[in-house]
């Protein structure tokens, strides 16, 4: 039932008990570039995932999964998330964004695809939208398929600290 289905996470809040979710969509590649049809699928994804009743609500999160990063993931497109997550209006945030030396083109291009595939899929696009949208988005990194990869050894690693050690 949940739009973003690779993995969900089930969770709750330690302080309130109130339940939280995270949908994650996997993606061997993606490159959040206009013309990225990955990209366009998993919008769709996230535009019917805010389309359902209580999303807003709730403590709902999304993300999308990948094993390539690139530069612009790594930087424009982080700090475009992080910003949405810390600014604390939606006003404030394109301010930000529209500001010469503050924001680069990478991550203006970032953000108006993000609102051009919601309204290809349907869903609100206006800048209050975009901007919760990808205050609940996030982009995680996991190069299992590298050679020498720091996620799979920092998994292995987690995985012997969880099993029990006798001496």
């Amino acid at each position: 039932g949940f739009p973003l289905d690779d993995v969900v996470v089930h969770a709750h809040q330690i302080s309130t008990g109130n339940a939280a979710t995270l949908q994650i969509q996997v993606k061997r590649s993606i490159n959040f570039a206009p013309n990225d049809a990955v990209f366009k699928k998993v919008v769709r994804q996230i535009a019917e995932a805010i389309g359902k009743a209580g999303f807003w609500a709730g403590n709902n999160e999304l993300a999308i999964a990948t094993a390539a990063a690139s530069r612009k993931i790594d930087g424009p497109y982080q700090d475009v998330l992080r910003w949405a997550r810390q600014l604390g209006s939606a006003g404030v945030f394109f301010a930000r964004l529209k500001r010469a030396g503050t924001a680069n083109n990478d991550m203006r291009a970032f953000v108006e695809t993000l609102r051009v595939h919601l309204r290809d899929a349907g869903a609100a696009h206006d800048d209050d939208t975009v901007w919760q949208v990808l205050g609940r988005l996030q982009i995680l990194i996991f190069d299992y398929t590298a050679v020498g990869s720091v996620a799979a050894e920092l998994s292995r690693e987690r995985a012997v600290r969880v099993l029990p050690i006798e001496h």
